[in-house]
């Protein structure tokens, strides 16, 4: 399993925060005999120009565990844009799936610009890291141009174990219960 940690965060006394630091690895393959991303939308190809502002692909990349055992802990699915007519930048937007390990079912919601180095936002999360924001540091550890990139992602996130409420399911005031009628039709 890929290396984290984590710690309890009181930032009120309403909410009990835990504070996640996370290494993963992120393969790209843009193209090869097993790409795992599309371009969906080329405006340069498309009006013949060959400019790539506009440029639109879809993603799966791969999500691996940085230590020896490289094994698959899920998937960054998402798009990516060129967003630049002056300078290399692409949008994206993504979700981290994670499929495998301790944090099966989890996701983290990312977004941000994409230059060589630099850092994207955490701005939601389900499951283990329900209402996640935070950051992931990244840089390209390898780039064949073209072909395959690999990512180091440094994750610092807090989030909110949604699991340890202590509202009780049925929650009563003055003996009366206060449940929520809908009549559908």
């Amino acid at each position: 399993m890929a290396y984290y940690q984590t710690a309890p965060a009181m930032f009120c006394t309403l909410a009990m925060q835990t504070e996640l630091y996370m290494v993963l690895t992120m393969t790209q393959i843009a193209s090869g005999t097993d790409p795992n991303q599309l371009i969906i939308l080329d405006p340069g190809k498309q009006s013949g120009t060959g400019e790539q502002f506009g440029t639109t692909a879809v993603q799966d990349w791969i999500i691996t565990d940085p230590t020896g055992s490289h094994d698959i802990l899920g998937h960054a699915k998402g798009l990516h844009m060129f967003a630049s007519k002056t300078s290399y930048f692409w949008y994206l937007s993504f979700t981290i799936l994670f499929e495998s390990g301790r944090f099966w079912g989890s996701t983290l919601n990312v977004m941000g610009i994409s230059p060589e180095v630099g850092e994207w936002s955490i701005v939601g999360g389900t499951g283990d890291f329900s209402l996640a924001r935070g950051t992931i540091k990244y840089t390209v550890l390898q780039d064949t141009e073209h072909v395959k990139a690999v990512y180091q992602l440094k994750i610092h996130a807090f989030y909110f174990n949604m699991s340890a409420s202590s509202i009780p399911l049925n929650v009563t005031n003055g003996g009366s219960d206060h449940r929520i009628n809908s009549k559908i039709g």
